[in-house]
């Protein structure tokens, strides 16, 4: 009968004899190592039978086993078990090399590459994380220090051919002893309240007027909050940059700066002041102007109002109604009487003159930075603009109604013929000097 497949002869026990010795050496080699071991090569089933006997008539002891029951990777060995992999055979010299795992050395090697590869990704990522981070790092420093006092301001004017001489223009760029009428009066403004809230005269802001440079403006448009986050932020990003290329067009380098203004000029007869915006992350400012304007110190104003959100101030006034925010958006938000201010806060634009009244301002010196800005823009600490503003005493109508009721006690108590006996109007404490 001829048994199909290969098989191995496996020698178990070689006689002690030299005789015995030299016939294995010259059959199957060298008799010399471990046993049991696998002799030669594997052989059809007629040679196998062949081999076996012809050891046993030595009187060595043998055995035939399928060429499946050895290992596929060291063919001297007995198979005990499969690469739980490949299902290729495997010895205890595999098991004992994967450290007791059931894998052939070929699927060994191949994850042991997958694993060093995989930790030199993960070292590589880590790698690029920690550059990350030092250049975040090193981005916040260098905006942290653009913005430090003194901070070097550009203010670039960019206008239509035709308007270039227009008497606005000129009006706004050249000095005017400080009545408030002048983008000269900006850096004049702001080093007053400086000095009024520290007791510093160090220079707070070194401002550089360029233009006005000849453009027609069309920069793109801004998207509104229920847009995607994805399109918002690529328009946050692409908004100053076209900017900075106008700039860069007339010789400008924005990045030579810590705060870019930018002033457009329109002769529209719409408000195109509302499309104004400054940013501290970006430390930039747009801020739109007519020549139609008369009111120049509104305009300069508008400016210095944008230049003061680079600066890390916000904006203290209702969006919906435009009033100032109380007390925040009152230069003197404890006055008695409250109404009307003696000045405008700076982020609320216009000056409070009732409940539900306010002026535009006709100069840059007819406003104020008040506490909850001077703390924001980092002149005081948090804790005192928190102190001033505690504790909130009564609300704007309160005061009104308080003294009103009074008012009217008097009255009816005069009609009675009983003045002497009426209650008295509350005695108007004196409001704190917070302005001089």
């Amino acid at each position: 009968m001829t048994e199909a497949g290969t098989w191995r002869v496996v020698l178990t026990r070689v006689p002690a004899t030299a005789d015995a010795h030299a016939v294995v050496d010259a059959i199957c080699g060298s008799a010399k190592g471990g046993l049991p071991r696998v002799m030669g090569l594997p052989l059809s089933w007629e040679a196998a039978v062949a081999l076996l006997e012809q050891l046993r008539a030595i009187g060595a002891e043998v055995a035939l086993v399928p060429s499946a029951s050895t290992c596929g990777f060291h063919p001297a060995d007995i198979a005990s078990g499969q690469c739980g992999v490949c299902h290729s055979t495997i010895c205890a010299e595999c098991r004992a090399s994967a450290l007791g795992q059931r894998v052939c050395p070929n699927c060994l090697r191949t994850a042991n590459r997958v694993r060093r590869n995989r930790r030199l990704r993960q070292l590589f990522v880590g790698f690029l994380f920690a550059v990350f981070l030092f250049e975040v790092a090193t981005f916040l420093r260098r905006e942290a220090a653009a913005l430090t006092p003194p901070v070097s301001v550009v203010i670039v004017q960019l206008a239509p051919q035709r308007l270039l001489a227009h008497p606005v223009l000129r009006e706004m760029n050249q000095p005017d002893e400080g009545a408030g009428r002048s983008l000269y009066d900006i850096s004049m403004f702001f080093q007053q309240e400086f000095t009024r809230y520290t007791g510093s005269t160090a220079p707070i802001l070194n401002i550089s007027l360029r233009g006005p440079f000849p453009e027609i403006v069309k920069p793109p448009v801004v998207l509104e909050r229920a847009s995607t986050w994805f399109r918002m932020a690529l328009t946050a990003w692409q908004y100053p940059r076209y900017f900075h290329g106008l700039a860069r067009r007339h010789r400008v380098e924005p990045d030579d700066f810590g705060a870019r203004m930018y002033v457009v000029w329109t002769d529209s007869a719409a408000d195109v002041v509302g499309d104004s915006r400054g940013s501290q992350k970006g430390r930039v400012g747009v801020t739109w102007l007519s020549v139609g304007e008369a009111n120049l110190g509104y305009s300069v104003v508008s400016v210095a109002h944008e230049l003061a959100h680079i600066l890390g101030a916000v904006d203290s006034y209702d969006e919906g109604s435009y009033l100032a925010h109380w007390p925040e958006g009152y230069v003197d938000p404890f006055a008695i009487p409250l109404w009307p201010q003696a000045w405008a806060e700076l982020m609320a634009v216009d000056r409070p003159t009732g409940p539900l009244a306010e002026l535009e301002v006709t100069s840059m010196f007819d406003t104020r930075i008040g506490y909850d800005t001077a703390a924001r823009i980092g002149w005081i600490a948090g804790e005192q603009a928190e102190f001033y503003y505690q504790p909130r005493l009564q609300m704007p109508e309160q005061i009104l109604h308080e003294i009103e009721e009074a008012r009217r006690r008097v009255g009816v108590a005069q009609s009675l013929g009983a003045a002497a006996e009426a209650p008295a109007i509350p005695p108007e404490p004196v409001p704190l000097d917070v302005v001089p």
